[in-house]
């Protein structure tokens, strides 16, 4: 799991370029997903299979960036939203792991 927190492109490439490992199955979308963050380099850096946006409903910043959540699209990372489902629970021994939203309002 790799929790960036509100780090933007500079901190992104600067995790690359130190060779920090930074491969997680699950990604906390870096700052809220606007557009500064969430590079195409990075995600495919990371290559999480599943990503958690911390985001509020209705937030002034108009987050996430719609370009932000196409990267995310085209790289097959299934994206759980907490302004859509609220909580975003995540539980693992190490191996296995359970994502569980508070509102599960997929088809």
């Amino acid at each position: 799991m790799l929790l960036s927190g509100d780090i933007e492109k500079e901190t992104e490439d600067r995790l690359i370029r130190e060779g920090y490992p930074i491969r997680a199955d699950i990604l906390k979308i870096p700052h809220h997903g606007s557009a500064s963050s969430s590079t195409s380099r990075f995600l495919e850096t990371v290559m999480p299979t599943t990503a958690v946006l911390s985001v509020g409903e209705r937030n002034i910043g108009r987050l996430p960036h719609p370009e932000v959540l196409r990267r995310y699209r085209q790289l097959g990372i299934k994206i759980f939203r907490t302004d859509r489902q609220g909580a975003i629970t995540v539980v693992t021994d190490g191996e296995k792991i359970e994502i569980t939203p508070f509102v599960n309002n997929e088809p």
